[in-house]
Formats: C-alpha cells, sequence, structure tokens
C-alpha cells in the first residue's frame, strides 16, 4: 500500500505540473486540478481501507480455523521454539491448548494457556513462512490488570482442563465461568456429573496480572482441588 501511495503522489504532481502549465483556461485548471487531488485521495483511501479489510478477513478466517491433530506439532513446535522445555507436557482440546513445564534445575514451573483463535494464529503464520515469536511473546506474557473480562476466565478454565487431564489421565466433560460463579470443571463420576470449583473470589481476587504468574497460581490450586476430590488422581 505505502508503495502504491507513493506513486499516486507522483501522478498527482505530475498532472498538477502538466495542468498549471498547460494553455488551458484558468477555470478549467482550477477544475482538473480539483479532479486530480480529489481522485488520488479517494485512491489513496481505498488502498489503505483495502489493506484494512484484508486483515480483518484474515482474522476472521483465523478465528473459525479448526486444527487437524497434526497441526498442532507445528503449533507445539513453535512454542517450543520461543519458549524452550524439556519437561513441557501439553494437553489441547478445540478451545485451546496448555503446555505445562514442572519446576526443574532451578527453574520454576511454567504454565502457558491459549485460546483457540491464538491456537489457529500460529498455525496460520507459522505455514504462511511468518514467525509467530512476536505474536507468542504478546500471548505468554500478557497481563490481566481486569480480572473480570472473559478471556482471562477462559483461560483460567482451559488451565483447568489440561491439569485435570495430566492428573487423571481422561478428559473433564467441560467447564463454565462467569463472575456469579466463578470457574467450574464437570468430570463424570460413576454416572454423575461432578464438579471442581475455582470460586469468584479467587479467580477475582489474585493480585498478580502477569499471566505467567496468574497461571502458575492456578495450576497449583486446581491441583490441590483435583486431588481433594479424587484422591486417585495425581
Amino acid at each position: 500500500m505505502f508503495v502504491d501511495a507513493i506513486l499516486i503522489g507522483i501522478a498527482l504532481a505530475a498532472g498538477i505540473i502538466g495542468t498549471v502549465w498547460g494553455s488551458l483556461h484558468k477555470i478549467a485548471k482550477a477544475a482538473l486540478v480539483f479532479l486530480a487531488i480529489a481522485t488520488s485521495v479517494a485512491a489513496i483511501v481505498k488502498a489503505y481501507t483495502g489493506d484494512k479489510d484484508k486483515e480483518l478477513l484474515q482474522n476472521l478466517a483465523i478465528a473459525g480455523l479448526a486444527l487437524p491433530n497434526f497441526g498442532y506439532d507445528r503449533v507445539y513446535a513453535e512454542i517450543d521454539r520461543t519458549y524452550p522445555t524439556s519437561e513441557g507436557y501439553y494437553h489441547h482440546t478445540s478451545d485451546g491448548l496448555t503446555r505445562i513445564s514442572a519446576a526443574s534445575g532451578g527453574k520454576p514451573s511454567q504454565i502457558l494457556v491459549f485460546n483457540r483463535y491464538e491456537v489457529a494464529r500460529i498455525y496460520a503464520d507459522a505455514i504462511r513462512g511468518r514467525n509467530p515469536k512476536s505474536f507468542l511473546k504478546e500471548v505468554v506474557e500478557k497481563h490481566y490488570p481486569d480480572k473480570s473480562s472473559d478471556e482471562y476466565k477462559d483461560k483460567v478454565a482451559l488451565l483447568g482442563i489440561g491439569v485435570f487431564f495430566d492428573m487423571c489421565k481422561k478428559d473433564a466433560s467441560g467447564y463454565a465461568f462467569d463472575d456469579s460463579i466463578g470457574v467450574k470443571l464437570f468430570y463424570d463420576d460413576q454416572g454423575k456429573q461432578r464438579e471442581i470449583v475455582i470460586e469468584p473470589g479467587n479467580v477475582r481476587g489474585e493480585k498478580a496480572t502477569s499471566a505467567l504468574d496468574l497461571f502458575a497460581t492456578f495450576d497449583k490450586l486446581f491441583r490441590e482441588k483435583i486431588q481433594r476430590a479424587l484422591p486417585d488422581c495425581h
């Protein structure tokens, strides 16, 4: 778009100069100058909005992208390239993924959580030859000062789903979140639906804002609650 704008500007300048120096009547010259300016401005605006529309359509397409299972291998590779670990455990569902790295070698545990759009964006960037490193860092090192956002609560729930599978070696049946209920995981226990609940006060009350700090705290909390509800899970 930038190159197009420069070319349009050059054409505009040439048109104005040619018009002013020509032998036309002054009124005709003024009309042509105005027409050249209006046309050029319209072309520049169209080029700019065209790029914006293209970006919007790409983001909408990415948001609706459903990854095949083999596509997650590419996502894992990109995450590991930016955040290397020798102890990483991955779990994914259609809603997102978690990578849980236990503390080792003096390094603290590292919990990474990605929602569905972020997973699809990493994959789309990778297969289009774009380096997703900056986007990965933006997601992983994000801060959540607003604990009432759906994005934040969704990621807390996604983390719970990953921790549940890590401990119990089976999937939870689903999750729900709301300001009034906090975050709930649902699981089947001998034909009955049970819940693991992170109370609203715990969801909103954490003082930390860093995603890495928050998810490390909730990882520990989920493990304590799951262990208490299901002693065979560890």
